[in-house]
């Protein structure tokens, strides 16, 4: 694995301004869609870690995106309710500073908490999937994944798949509790837990994201991580329909199939369960 030389900070202000932007959005009626697409892209600005040739120009394009959503905020008369987001959300009051328990065992969040040793400990984590190409924070207290993933939706975030969903999975099997991060939790740690979710629970991705989302109602893969989502489902389709075809067994579990539990309960009881065959 190869890490950027020096590592490379993302600023807590300028996901703190994303942050804020979208609360301020979310109580005043929605994004419009021309602003949502500036704050993913200045998401991906502030969060991504691959370094550029020329720094001062791309230091400009962040604050030429940061001057449209504040001249949005303006004209709508919401700037002093985005200030006292913002407050909130630099204090650590939000809970984009949190990890979420999606299922027992497997949390989601963003680089905050997995920054945040005495956050980690007080969960019991004993895994980190860091989907960010950045070098392990506590590597003597946690074991790590990390999958140098940008987030942007060019990236060919399946390829990471396999190894992070056996990650997460053998975590639990063994009774250990995974937290997987990126670095605001909205698109690339989602993107994982989405997948993990599908192929553990059979779980369609529609029901898979929605259960992400419940715990964390801003994740939102980009549009190229939802296509390769759609891949993924279809071939866990195709999957299972082959796997009952050679069985003689129905394609979709009844009651007593193995995915019959909602995910919480099976999730709960993995640890006590054999690990089983895959065919991958």
């Amino acid at each position: 694995m190869l890490f950027p030389t020096r590592e490379p900070l993302i600023d807590r202000d300028e996901v703190a301004f994303y942050f804020a932007a979208l609360l301020t959005y979310s109580h005043s009626g929605g994004c419009p869609s021309h602003i949502k697409s500036v704050l993913d892209e200045y998401r991906m600005a502030v969060t991504n870690v691959s370094k550029h040739s020329d720094a001062d120009a791309w230091e400009a394009h962040k604050s030429s995106l940061r001057d449209k959503v504040l001249l949005d905020l303006q004209g709508k008369g919401l700037i002093h309710r985005f200030q006292e987001e913002m407050k909130i959300v630099q204090e650590g009051r939000a809970d984009f500073n949190r990890m979420q328990q999606v299922v027992p065992g497997l949390w989601l969040g963003s680089f905050h908490p997995a920054n945040d040793r005495y956050q980690l400990r007080t969960q019991g984590i004993t895994h980190i999937c860091c989907c960010v190409n950045l070098p392990p924070r506590f590597p003597s207290d946690f074991e790590y994944h990390v999958i140098p993933a940008d987030d942007t939706p060019s990236e060919n975030i399946s390829r990471f798949f396999p190894k992070a969903i056996e990650f997460i999975r053998d975590a639990i099997h063994r009774g250990g509790k995974v937290l997987v991060h990126c670095g605001a939790g909205i698109s690339r740690a989602p993107t994982i837990c989405t997948a993990f979710l599908m192929d553990e629970f059979h779980l369609p991705m529609d029901k898979a994201l929605n259960l992400v989302q419940t715990q964390r109602p801003f994740a939102s893969p980009n549009t190229g991580f939802m296509a390769q989502l759609r891949v993924l489902d279809s071939s866990l389709a195709v999957r299972r329909n082959s796997k009952g075809a050679a069985g003689g067994e129905s394609a979709n579990p009844g009651p007593a199939g193995p995915a019959a539990a909602p995910p919480a309960i099976a999730v709960g009881h993995l640890a006590a369960q054999p690990k089983r065959e895959r065919n991958e």
